[in-house]
C-alpha cells in the first residue's frame, strides 16, 4: 500500500486495503479475465527465445525442486485452477503466522504499531509454512538445444549454488562482479565480445534464494557461432575457478560495491525493499549499516576458495535456444 500519511488519506486507504487483503470476493468474471491474461502471457513466453531459454535452464538446474516451476504457472496448472483453489490458498497463506509488515515514511512508532495491530487483527492466526527442501547439486554436465526461429541463439550456462545465508555467499557475489556482473571490464564480456566479437553482451549473475540459488552466464550470438561462444564462456569460467581474480580486480569490484551501496536506500521504495529483506531473511537490524563490510571482509584468496568449492565447470547446464530442427 502506498498512501499519503495524513490521517484523512491513510485511514481510508488502510480501510480499503485491509478489506480487500483480508476478505477478497474473488469475483468469477474477474477470475476468468485474469486467467485469460495469464494464459496469454504464458503463450507470449513460448514465443520469446530468451524466456524459453530461462525456463528450460531453470527446469534442468532445479529438477524436481519447487524452484523449477515458473512463478506464473503453466498452461495446464492455470487452466485447472478454480475459485475454490484461490479461496483455499488465501485462507492458508494470508494469515498472521506468515505475515511480515514493513512501513517506511513519516509514521511515528506508535502509529506504526497501531497500523500493524489493525492489519494483524483482520487475519486469522494460521500456521507457519513448511521449510523448502535444499536444492540438490547437479551430478553431471547437461547440454540442451531447443530449436527456435529467432535471429540469434540465446545461451544460458550455469548450475545450482549456495543459499542466500551461506557463509561463502558474499565471496561468490564479489567474485561474480569480476567474472561477469559488471558489463565492460568483466572477464566474460572482454573475452566473448571484445576479443572474439561473438556477442554484443555477456553477463553472469548469482540468484539468491532461501533454499539454494543458481549461477548463470547468459549471452546471445549467431547460430553458426553458438558452439564457439559456448566453448569460450566455459573456458572463461573454468579459468576463473582455477586461478581466481587478481588483487586489482578485487579492489575495483569493492569500489563498485561501495559506490552502488547508496542506491539501496535512495528512496522510500528501495528502503522498503531492503528492510523487508531484513525481516524476511531474519537478518540483524544493522544489516544495511554493515552491508559493504560484508564484502570488505573478503579478498582474493577467499573468493578463489569459494569458487573452487562451489562452482563446478565440469558439471554445468548449458541451454542453447535457436536454430532449425536438426
Amino acid at each position: 500500500l502506498r498512501s499519503l500519511t495524513g490521517p484523512q488519506y491513510l485511514d481510508k486507504a488502510l480501510d480499503a486495503w485491509i478489506r480487500v487483503f483480508s476478505s477478497p470476493d474473488f469475483p468469477a468474471e474477474q477470475f476468468e479475465r485474469r486467467r485469460k491474461n495469464v494464459l496469454t502471457a504464458i503463450e507470449g513466453r513460448r514465443q520469446n527465445p530468451g524466456a524459453v531459454a530461462a525456463e528450460t535452464f531453470r527446469k534442468i538446474v532445479y529438477g524436481n525442486h519447487p524452484y523449477a516451476h515458473p512463478g506464473s504457472g503453466t498452461e495446464e496448472t492455470v487452466a485447472a485452477l478454480t475459485l475454490d483453489d484461490l479461496r483455499r490458498f488465501h485462507a492458508k497463506h494470508y494469515v498472521t503466522a506468515r505475515l511480515i509488515i514493513t512501513m517506511v515514511g513519516a509514521i511515528p512508532r506508535e502509529r506504526a504499531a497501531e497500523i500493524a495491530d489493525r492489519v494483524s487483527r483482520a487475519l486469522e492466526t494460521g500456521e507457519t509454512g513448511e521449510p523448502l527442501p535444499p536444492v540438490p547439486e547437479l551430478k553431471e554436465t547437461v547440454t540442451v538445444r531447443v530449436p527456435f526461429p529467432s535471429e540469434q541463439a540465446h545461451v544460458k550456462i550455469g548450475q545450482p549454488l549456495v543459499h542466500r545465508e551461506h557463509p561463502d555467499f558474499y565471496a561468490l557475489r564479489l567474485g561474480n562482479d569480476v567474472l561477469g556482473g559488471t558489463g565492460f571490464g568483466s572477464r566474460l564480456l572482454e573475452e566473448i565480445r571484445v576479443k572474439r566479437g561473438l556477442a554484443y553482451s555477456a553477463r553472469s549473475g548469482i540468484v539468491a534464494a532461501v533454499a539454494g540459488g543458481r549461477f548463470t552466464a547468459s549471452f546471445q550470438t549467431r547460430f553458426d557461432r553458438a558452439d564457439e561462444a559456448v566453448a569460450a564462456a566455459h573456458e572463461v569460467i573454468g579459468e576463473f575457478v582455477a586461478a581466481g581474480p587478481t588483487e586489482e580486480e578485487i579492489a575495483l569490484a569493492l569500489d563498485r560495491i561501495r559506490g552502488g551501496a547508496v542506491f539501496r536506500t535512495d528512496s522510500n521504495g528501495s528502503i522498503l525493499s531492503a528492510v523487508s529483506d531484513i525481516a524476511f531473511y531474519s537478518r540483524d537490524l544493522d544489516y544495511l549499516h554493515n552491508f559493504v563490510s560484508h564484502y570488505e571482509r573478503e579478498n582474493r584468496q577467499s573468493v578463489t576458495a569459494a569458487y573452487q568449492k562451489h562452482l563446478h565447470p565440469q558439471r554445468m547446464v548449458t541451454v542453447i535456444v535457436g536454430g532449425p530442427d536438426e
